[in-house]
């Protein structure tokens, strides 16, 4: 045996090992989740109420990081519609944007496939590696990070959000190994604020969970199954230090000390979260719902049963997010992160320890080749993937109206405002948008919600806005209401969506 063939046995022995090949496993679930979805929505018949992996914000995020490319500049109004011109808007997703910009110009729909499988891989890493901190176990964690990979798959689009679960997993993994003893790891928080600010709103739940690990290590104590254990000399300090440099980073952004009152105002817009889906309450009717409560449950008679002690700062952080996730869907995620190393270390007490010793690197190194082979093999087509974005965007009807133009403003489904933003470079303006929070103050909002549901007022608001043309599904409510009127002509029609042509000129 030469000298080099030990230490590389022993690196090949990590780079394959059981806790590898587990995180392996857990990839290619995640690659199986996203073909699963790829096919349902191909089954399902056109509609853009079907997950896939790019959805209608998708392409306002590709719009606004394809202009900040081009010219160099952040926006500050919503040039993109002309139902609010000149009204404030502050992206402040702008990194995330570029990033999807760029995968988009290398490679189309297949690249953005791409970007979506190695983000989504990457979060449930971090989830099975933040299991592992709190177990020391990799099969507990391997099974908690199965556990909540259903609640994860909520998040399984294409959008900047995606960065900021990953930041937010960071920031978990850290303080963790910083309450452990690791000293090094939180130092880099403030630069990591600095990018997090300017991609993702999640930034404030990375302050909240500084704090809340702060707030526990405050002294020593125990009631009943909860335990608190006060900070080291000095750590708290340290902490403290790096949580005030963290908020600070927020003033590192293009808009200055604007960009935090304006992302905190979406909290006092009552008819975008009362409209949007994902800021609606949690269903206990569907799986999602129940699926929380099972784990909630499990967690509850697990921690009865086992009588493991539960720290302080874990239960209140699971409790904080079951109760944002039951307000808003949005924050089911959030409450799959940290209920993640609760469950791994209750499990823990049931799945035995991991023994280094029967590793089988070998036999690990070829299934997971396998994996990767099969990942590659099986990854979607470009004409695949843009059958299915055909499937809930108006690609052919964009294509009619490029060949066809239409004079005068145009009233569309807020789910295609991105993709006419991002089809027409800007230069088409819209009615709206999936930027909801843009549209409240002015009533757009509220206006949009009438007409395309429609009510009694419907009709009228298309005479205020001054519609000449209504591109609009062909199942919605409102296709059917123009269908009958005798001043509105139908002039183009496919599975998915129809455009009506005003005639009273």
């Amino acid at each position: 045996m030469t000298s080099g063939e030990g230490p590389f046995r022993a690196r090949a022995s990590r780079v394959f090992s059981f806790p590898a090949f587990l995180g392996a496993v857990l990839v290619a679930a995640v690659f199986l989740n996203l073909h699963l979805r790829l096919d349902n929505a191909a089954a399902l018949p056109a509609g853009h109420w079907h997950a896939t992996f790019v959805e209608g914000d998708t392409y306002w995020h590709m719009a606004a990081g394809q202009r900040i490319l081009e010219t160099h500049h952040w926006p500050t109004t919503n040039y993109y519609s002309f139902t609010t011109p000149g009204s404030e808007w502050i992206d402040f997703e702008w990194v995330g944007e570029v990033l999807m910009t760029v995968a988009s110009r290398l490679g189309g729909p297949r690249a953005l496939m791409a970007l979506l499988t190695v983000l989504v891989s990457i979060i449930i890493l971090l989830v099975y590696h933040l299991g592992c901190l709190a177990s020391g176990n990799p099969k507990s964690a391997f099974a908690a990070a199965a556990l909540i990979l259903p609640l994860l798959g909520t998040c399984f689009s294409v959008r900047p959000q995606l960065l900021g679960y990953i930041f937010l997993l960071i920031t978990l993994i850290c303080l963790e190994s910083y309450r452990r003893g690791d000293l090094a790891n939180i130092w880099f928080f403030p630069l990591m604020f600095v990018i997090w600010v300017n991609t993702h709103g999640t930034f404030t739940l990375g302050w909240v969970v500084m704090a809340i690990y702060g707030m526990a290590g405050l002294k020593d104590f125990r009631l009943g199954p909860l335990v608190g254990k006060a900070w080291q000399p000095g750590r708290l300090r340290h902490l403290g230090l790096v949580f005030l440099l963290s908020v600070a980073a927020v003033l590192v952004n293009p808009y200055g000390p604007r960009l935090l009152p304006y992302e905190l105002g979406f909290a006092a817009q009552p008819v975008n979260l009362t409209y949007t889906e994902e800021w609606q309450p949690l269903s206990f009717h569907d799986s999602l719902g129940i699926w929380l409560l099972v784990l909630l449950l499990g967690c509850a008679v697990g921690a009865a049963v086992l009588r493991r002690p539960q720290r302080v700062e874990s239960v209140v952080l699971a409790l904080l997010a079951a109760g944002l996730a039951c307000r808003h869907q949005r924050v089911v995620v959030f409450f799959a992160m940290v209920m993640a190393p609760v469950i791994a270390g209750l499990l823990a007490e049931v799945f035995s320890a991991y023994e280094p010793q029967k590793n089988a690197p070998v036999l690990n190194a070829v299934l997971m080749a396998g994996f990767a082979a099969v990942m590659v093999v099986f990854f979607p087509s470009s004409a695949t993937l843009q059958r299915l974005i055909d499937q809930n965007q108006p690609r052919r009807a964009v294509d009619y109206l490029r060949a066809h133009p239409v004079a005068g403003r145009m009233f569309n489904d807020d789910f295609w405002g991105g993709y006419l933003i991002w089809a027409s470079h800007g230069e088409e303006k819209v009615f709206i948008d999936g930027r909801s929070e843009a549209y409240e103050s002015s009533g757009v909002l509220a206006d949009y919600i009438r007409i395309i549901q429609p009510s009694p007022e419907a009709l009228p608001l298309l005479d205020k806005y001054g519609i000449r043309s209504c591109l609009i599904e062909r199942t919605a409510s409102l296709s059917a209401l123009l269908g009958a009127q005798p001043g509105w002509r139908l002039v183009y029609c496919d599975d998915l969506s129809v455009l009506y042509i005003r005639e009273d000129q």
